[in-house]
């Protein structure tokens, strides 16, 4: 079974366009790694999960998703073959209370990767 949990900051205010009448987000997430390093992903949500995901999110909140990955694939201009992992969000949870606010402060990706994750958990 391909499925990733994945609890995290988002780096940039979530992009939202419409493909084929389906809604799609695109969205970065800063996972926090052993020994304080962190990790950068990037995730896209379909339909109604993207739009609760561009209506409530926005850089810097702290979201957890259940995803699964996928590869893509692309020739460049040039002939050469190209891919990466892009994670598509199945599940997404509110795992404290959503911000529907986006005057927020504007955060660089550094201070999104410094926020301490123990001030977001409950637990």
């Amino acid at each position: 079974m391909n499925n990733c949990t994945f609890s995290g900051r988002l780096t940039r205010d979530p992009e939202q366009k419409t493909v084929k009448d389906h809604t799609l987000v695109k969205f970065g997430l800063a996972v926090p790694g052993r020994n304080k390093s962190t990790d950068f992903f990037d995730f896209e949500a379909w339909d109604k999960t993207a739009e609760l995901i561009a209506q409530f999110f926005f850089k810097g909140d702290f979201l957890e998703v259940v995803a699964e990955a996928r590869e893509d694939k692309w020739t460049t201009e040039e002939g050469n073959k190209r891919s990466r992992v892009v994670f598509r969000v199945n599940q997404m949870h509110f795992s404290n209370a959503p911000k529907g606010n986006k005057e927020k402060e504007s955060k660089t990706e550094e201070q999104v990767a410094e926020q301490p994750l123990e001030e977001a958990v409950p637990f």
